[in-house]
């Protein structure tokens, strides 16, 4: 067996535990990191992830020398632990000598295997790279007076050098080429499409990335990305540092345009000419999907990033913390649901081919699954679709609730096929309309909208009420603006609903009557009832249930997230 295959051989073996021990690393260090600062740890992650495993195998698994070979056909063995000291050391560690020689036989088919799939890798890299230099060679200067523009926005940050602009032919999204001498190429049918202020600032994004020479990065990245194709770690850690470089270009080119806006609305149009364009092989702004939501959020609603001071210590205790969390805060209930209710919802999904739980996380937020609810603005039903809306996907009867919420579904279903699949988009669009989400209005109600809905979606809160065992208390609580909504469940008592519970209110009780209707009023003395005490300045809720049995039982809970369950016993006094 050559050197080289059986040191190539060795470091592809490392690299399977080594590199996935540095991405977790990554992972880790990653929350104590600011953005510019965690995309430079992850670059050199990337590089380690090449290094570590090469000098590995050439520490522990290169041959010996040809000397050596002499020196054993001659008898002069005992030489050998002078020679090769990690010898004894391996000898004391019989179960790595057992691996190592189990291993070795196959390392020349390992490698052939690797040498294949780095070759095809290679010819996707290379490809691209070919077709990128074929559209500079045939692209055409732009019309009028572009590329004063460009070379306007270059000056504007530091760039001293020209960047020429050049039309092309193919392709789907501008991108920057070269290193000594830059190349913006954009795409002649997103040229003709973009008014002049979105054109501006995607070339701004462009100029950025030449400033910040992203184009090398993004090469020795793609190289990485050859020779480690087969590690699923790799390929998270490559996805991460091409939308962090895709972050910190959106960073600059706002700054220089003096207008975060500007360059969100232009992504925002990017997205959807995109849509029906070929997928690009070798992109620069590709950012689709929930990224390019993410993107446009950075920008319309910017958040420092700041790492902890004590990130490095705190790092050390993360894995005790999550295991002591995790044995000591109990399993939350779920938001119940009527079983009725949810069997339509889920119904309703399966034809439309959605995520049932998507629905049912939209029906808790929109209307607490009260189908006769109505908006001040005329949303009806429990999806609190608008009129015309419900009109228009179906709903012949507005009184009808099975109609309406049929028409939300679908509704639902036309969002998401408008906006290829991005649940992100299309709940944002069910809330605020696909105009306002277009032109990038997001308001702080749609945008507390749709992470509240997502959050409940991600958590899978939403299940089939469930029976409740003896003095066995269930509610959820959620924010609605500056209000509470909170709702509890006792035993044989039904739903008992408390509707928008002003912090520093108090309501009294509400109970449950003999026909099974609600109400709510000052303190009664019939049973049973629920007492709450509204949230005190440090946001705790105090809720005290008392049957009329002579069942009691209280809990304080803390009004400090946008939605909580919580459950509770009642015993006898």
């Amino acid at each position: 067996m050559s050197a080289l295959i059986q040191v190539l051989g060795w470091a592809l073996l490392h690299a399977l535990w080594q590199d996935g021990l540095l991405a977790l690393l990554a992972v880790l260090f990653g929350l104590f990191l600011a953005g510019s600062q965690r995309h430079r740890m992850h670059g050199v992650v990337l590089g380690l992830c090449l290094i570590l495993p090469t000098a590995t195998a050439w520490r522990f698994h290169r041959p010996a020398p040809a000397v050596l070979g002499t020196l054993l056909e001659e008898g002069a063995a005992q030489d050998l632990p002078q020679a090769r000291p990690e010898v004894a050391s391996l000898s004391a560690r019989p179960w790595l000598d057992r691996l190592e020689i189990s291993l070795q036989p196959h390392l020349p088919r390992l490698v052939a295997l690797w040498a294949l799939g780095a070759s095809l890798m290679a010819l996707r890299l290379g490809g691209g790279l070919a077709l990128s230099l074929r559209w500079k060679r045939q692209g055409n200067p732009t019309p009028g007076d572009w590329q004063a523009v460009m070379d306007r926005l270059a000056r504007g940050m530091g760039l001293r050098r020209k960047v020429p602009l050049l039309l092309v032919r193919g392709g789907n999204t501008p991108f920057s080429l070269g290193l000594w001498k830059p190349v913006v190429l954009f795409p002649a049918v997103l040229f003709t499409s973009l008014p002049p202020d979105h054109l501006e600032a995607l070339l701004a994004h462009e100029l950025a990335h030449v400033r910040r020479l992203d184009y090398l990065s993004n090469l020795l990245q793609g190289v990485a990305e050859t020779l480690l194709f087969f590690h699923p770690a790799v390929w998270w850690l490559s996805a991460r540092i091409r939308a962090e470089r895709e972050e910190l270009a959106d960073d600059l080119a706002a700054r220089s345009l003096g207008n975060h806006r500007r360059l969100a609305l232009a992504l925002n149009a990017l997205d959807d000419l995109q849509a029906g364009l070929q997928t690009p092989l070798f992109p620069a702004l590709a950012a689709r999907g929930g990224h390019l939501l993410h993107r446009i959020e950075r920008l319309l609603s910017p958040r420092p990033q700041a790492g902890s001071p004590w990130g490095w210590l705190s790092l050390l205790l993360v894995p005790g913390l999550v295991l002591a969390l995790r044995a000591s805060v109990p399993e939350q209930p779920p938001i119940a649901a009527p079983v009725d209710l949810v069997a339509q919802i889920d119904a309703l999904a399966a034809k439309e081919g959605l995520d049932p739980q998507l629905l049912r996380s939209m029906a808790w937020v929109e209307s607490g699954f009260n189908t006769k609810a109505r908006s001040s603005q005329g949303a009806m039903g429990l999806l609190q679709v608008m009129p015309q809306t419900a009109q228009a996907h179906g709903a012949k009867d507005l009184n009808d609730p099975a109609q309406v919420m049929a028409a939300g579904a679908k509704y639902m279903r036309f969002l998401l096929d408008r906006y290829q699949g991005d649940v992100q988009k299309a709940v944002a669009a069910y809330n605020c309309g696909e105009k306002a989400l277009e032109e990038g209005r997001l308001n702080d109600e749609t945008t507390q909208y749709r992470a509240l809905v997502l959050d409940v979606l991600k958590a899978k809160a939403v299940q089939p009420e469930a029976p409740l065992g003896e003095g066995e208390v269930q509610g959820h609580l959620r924010r609605v603006g500056g209000d509470l909504l909170i709702q509890v469940r006792i035993r044989h008592r039904g739903n008992l609903t408390v509707d928008l519970l002003s912090e520093g209110r108090s309501l009294g009780a509400v109970r449950t009557g003999s026909n099974g209707s609600e109400s709510a009023g000052a303190w009664v003395e019939s049973r049973p009832n629920i007492r709450i005490q509204a949230p005190r300045p440090d946001g705790l809720l105090k809720i005290r249930v008392e049957d009329g049995a002579g069942w009691k039982g209280e809990l304080e809970i803390r009004a400090d997230a946008s939605w909580k369950t919580f459950a509770f016993r009642t015993g006898k006094a």
